[in-house]
């Protein structure tokens, strides 16, 4: 991978998705100062000196959008700085992830051609095509034809992405569903050549987007000269600084470690017959062994559901996708077949929490195009529900709910907790701690958890960390 390329390309995109955000708000009346509102005429409206032409559907899209910064908490510098950062990682993922699966052949070819020589995008030429068969929501063919007697190609191909993002959206929720607002901010400029679907696919070798991994390396630079500019201020972190200040991309070898001998080494020590340390070369046998019988092995019962890993700050996911790759041999040993092994693993054995939403949403992308690399019918079925979530702060969640004031916005809880054997639990990480390890100390079958642990299933969680949340 030329991660220079991809370097250069994440950190000029930010920057420009920035400045194109700021501008793009302004226009709406938003900016550092508070929010102007545009006067509202029929067919569009009028922000300063200049007037906006709105289609019903774009004006809808503004309303949203109203809604969207007066529920945001903070100053509205906090408001405009929270809505130019929320546009830019949005389009920027749903870029990366549409350029993915393009390149795999999962979608269409939305960004780019697959004839050499040509720089406008499949979705183009096809998209006669593809509104015949009903494959772009709310686009009819009588709908494409009033779009191109009227529209100059660049404003009709940001309707068509528009469209072809809605149409991802039952399959991929996590980045493509909802803020239908945010199709105000994708730019009419897309088919010029400095434009960032042009240079996300010339600046980067087409080869390098084969490797999943390439997410995690674009999330890490595109994040990098934020994280510089934190460590450059002085003072307190504010919790937009966080995301930026902590997030690091774990190096691959790292990862095999971590995963190789934890998630294998449960599996080992229940099933010593099985064959998987064949594919774990940084596994490291235990100097003090368990003897090799029924009796003393410490779950001989454990199915490949019962294994569940938890990473508490997934990142981009680049744990989770090696316990994928690792769980997906433990299923083949057992019998499964290839064709259900994906769906189970993203139901019964893949957990993540991240506090940062393009994190959550970049690593749950990155373990359904695992799924689909093993099944290539996954997208024709109904998407298993992910246990990838994002953790909002809790601090005053209880003023919240009884309606007092004070509370900086609306706080959301992750709704399902997993115990060690994949059931979900309802519970508030403000009040029942974190789980961490999802199996017993071999040897202690009277392990008691500690006060904070939900109950039905801290008897079988072993790592805690009380009062956070």
């Amino acid at each position: 991978m030329n991660r220079t390329a991809v370097k250069n390309f994440a950190q000029w995109a930010r920057r420009h998705l920035h400045e194109q955000a700021r501008a793009r708000l302004a226009l709406f009346g938003i900016t550092e100062k508070g929010m102007d509102a545009p006067r509202r005429v029929e067919g569009g409206l009028i922000s300063g000196n200049q007037t906006l032409s709105l289609s019903p559907t774009d004006l809808g899209q503004y309303d949203a959008l109203v809604g969207h910064y007066h529920d945001l908490p903070g100053t509205p510098k906090d408001k405009f700085n929270h809505l130019t950062d929320e546009i830019a990682y949005t389009w920027f993922n749903r870029l990366a992830a549409l350029r993915f699966m393009e390149v795999q052949g999962y979608a269409e070819r939305a960004l780019s051609s697959d004839q050499p020589g040509v720089t406008d995008p499949n979705l183009l030429r096809d998209a006669m095509t593809l509104a015949a068969g009903g494959e772009l929501p709310g686009v009819t063919p009588d709908v494409l034809d009033d779009w191109q007697r009227l529209y100059q190609p660049g404003e009709l191909y940001r309707r068509l992405l528009s469209a072809y993002a809605a149409a991802l959206a039952p399959t991929l929720p996590f980045l493509f569903e909802g803020k239908a607002w945010l199709n105000l901010f994708l730019p009419d400029t897309l088919l010029n050549q400095d434009s960032i679907v042009r240079r996300m696919v010339a600046d980067i070798p087409e080869a390098d987007w084969q490797d999943i991994e390439i997410v995690g390396w674009l999330y890490q630079f595109y994040i990098s000269e934020r994280k510089d500019e934190v460590f450059a201020q002085k003072g307190k972190y504010t919790p937009r600084d966080i995301p930026a200040a902590t997030q690091l991309f774990t190096p691959h070898w790292i990862v095999r470690y971590m995963v190789e001998n934890s998630l294998g080494r449960v599996w080992l020590e229940a099933h010593p017959e099985s064959g998987l340390k064949a594919h774990m070369p940084y596994y490291l046998e235990s100097e003090n062994p368990a003897p090799q019988d029924s009796a003393t092995q410490p779950n001989p019962d454990l199915k490949p559901e019962d294994l569940t890993v938890m990473d508490p700050a997934c990142g981009s996911g680049h744990i989770l996708v090696y316990a994928f790759d690792l769980l997906a041999h433990i299923y083949r040993e057992q019998g499964y077949s290839e064709r259900e092994i994906p769906a189970l693993i993203l139901t019964h054995n893949l957990h993540g929490l991240d506090i940062d939403e393009r994190a959550a949403q970049l690593a749950s992308f990155a373990v359904v195009m695992k799924a689909r690399e093993l099944n290539s019918r996954l997208f024709r079925r109904d998407m298993p529900t992910l246990n990838i979530l994002q953790v909002r702060p809790t601090r005053g969640a209880e003023a919240a709910e009884r309606g007092q004031p004070g509370h900086a916005g609306p706080v959301q809880h992750p709704q399902r907790w997993p115990d060690r054997c994949g059931r979900l639990q309802s519970e508030r990480l403000a009040t029942a701690g974190q789980c961490l390890r999802g199996c017993r100390p071999p040897g202690q079958p009277d392990y008691a958890p500690p006060p904070s642990a939900p109950s039905g299933c801290g008897r079988n969680c072993t790592g805690w960390r009380d009062g956070e949340g």
